[in-house]
């Protein structure tokens, strides 16, 4: 990993979150890409993200490597606080083994960033709510591993990383569906 990598990623999750300061009118909602599907090879990109936007008619963002993600996540989080949609990312189909930044790393980073974003925003709605103003919506996120290494060692460093499941590359279809069915929808 690089220097201008590792500032940026550094940067982004340490990066303060953006708070309302007083009663504004939103801006228009552009948060409408709810699902995060991470790999560095397109011929596992490609394939799902076709089926989650022909078969299942949903809008995912991409990134082909940990580092991507964790940017393109705190770039969703940062957005989802200024619209006060409820519709962040809620679902990470992430790979494990990707140049730069793994899907290990990238996960420890996202859930960190999560867990801060969490907090103000419950610091946030406390004094919303004593002024009576409209709370900030807080959207949980699931990371769901997608490898091609499902070894016992593999799979149990994803749970102990924050993954909350492990689905074998290539994933099928009613795989896919039910692992949304269980933590999307």
């Amino acid at each position: 990993m690089t220097e201008e990598t590792k500032q940026r990623i550094e940067e982004a999750t340490l990066m303060p979150l953006r708070r309302f300061t007083g009663v504004r009118e939103a801006p228009k909602c552009s948060c409408s890409k709810t699902i995060l599907c991470v790999d560095d090879n397109p011929f596992n990109l490609v394939p799902l993200t076709m089926l989650l936007k022909n078969k299942l008619k949903l809008e995912c963002e991409t990134a082909n490597n940990g580092a991507q993600a964790v940017e393109k996540f705190t770039e969703n989080r940062n957005k989802s606080i200024d619209c006060n949609c409820g519709k962040g990312i809620k679902i990470i189909f992430m790979d494990i083994n990707m140049p730069i930044m793994d899907g290990y790393q990238a996960t420890e980073h996202i859930l960190e960033y999560q867990e801060k974003y969490e907090e103000s925003c419950r610091e946030e709605n406390l004094e919303r709510q004593a002024l009576g103003n409209e709370l900030l919506k807080v959207e949980p996120v699931k990371v769901v591993a997608i490898t091609s290494y499902t070894n016992k060692a593999n799979v149990d460093e994803c749970y102990a990383r924050g993954m909350v499941e492990v689905i074998h590359k290539p994933v099928s279809f009613s795989l896919l569906e039910s692992m949304l069915h269980k933590y999307y929808f």
